[in-house]
């Protein structure tokens, strides 16, 4: 197994965030994402991404590790920061020929970035330090009152969990494609954007393939282990919430309180 750490990879640990309960990880991400979209303040943002950094140091994962997941998404970031720093009208700063740089598009890109890092930092945490099968469960629990109204609320939550579950699995194989080209002779390192989509081209049938290959094995797998559509399942072992959980939630609640209340009655400035 290729050494891969993205967005969807489960990082065995012992941490106190580890051993919280899905529910209450879901429920975190839930208020991250809530905050992201209520907050328009540079100084709030920076705060919630100082948060994040730190459940992240607790759940024992290392800065390294949560760069190598970013890394595909590193051209989205990019273009998103210079869209909002170019194409923003407002108080011109700089010009750069035809382009200009505005207080408000650097602004705006600020809040972009920072808005863009504490989502994938949010949902990466919650990957990386939740199994498959508590992923499952947490969703399953979570969407079991849906229920009542005929939401198949346990085909759902198996659903998402696989499809979140295949994107590192995608990711190790497109990379064993690469070293498999490169061993051919195949040079991945060429510069140039064109270059580099030509390079890649030969991978995509290759990959999908084998994408398709692995979801029927899964599928075959599953069938032997009993799994049938619809059938009700027991579990090994029952969520429940913990004291660890109520504080948590607790913090959460107050994280939330304390920034609409800053923002509603101007602690700070409504733009940084």
């Amino acid at each position: 197994m290729l050494n891969v750490n993205t967005i969807g990879q489960y990082i065995p640990g012992n941490s106190f965030i580890h051993r919280l309960d899905p529910r209450t990880k879901f429920f975190s991400l839930l208020v991250a994402v809530f905050l992201v979209f209520f907050l328009d303040n540079l100084l709030f943002l920076g705060f919630l991404l100082f948060g994040v950094i730190l459940v992240t140091f607790l759940a024992g994962i290392k800065p390294k590790m949560f760069w190598q997941a970013l890394k595909p998404v590193v051209f989205i970031l990019v273009l998103a920061l210079i869209l909002q720093l170019f194409f923003t009208p407002g108080e011109k700063l700089i010009t750069l020929g035809p382009l200009k740089i505005t207080r408000e598009g650097l602004v705006n890109s600020g809040i972009v970035f920072l808005r863009l890092v504490v989502m994938l930092l949010s949902a990466y945490l919650l990957t990386a330090t939740t199994s498959p099968t508590e992923l499952t469960n947490g969703l399953e629990s979570l969407l079991k009152p849906f229920g009542r109204f005929g939401l198949p609320y346990g085909e759902i939550a198996l659903m998402l969990t696989i499809a979140l579950r295949f994107i590192p699995t995608l990711t190790a194989e497109a990379e064993r494609l690469i070293k498999a080209q490169e061993s051919r002779g195949a040079d991945f390192n060429t510069r140039g954007f064109s270059n580099k989509a030509k390079m890649m081209l030969p991978l995509i049938i290759p990959l999908f393939i084998n994408a398709f290959k692995r979801a029927d094995e899964l599928a075959v797998a599953m069938e032997a282990r009993g799994y049938r559509i619809g059938a009700p399942r027991g579990k090994l072992k029952p969520l429940k919430f913990a004291a660890k959980d109520y504080l948590f939630l607790f913090l959460n609640f107050l994280l939330t309180v304390l920034f609409v209340i800053l923002k509603l009655w101007g602690g700070f400035p409504a733009k940084f």
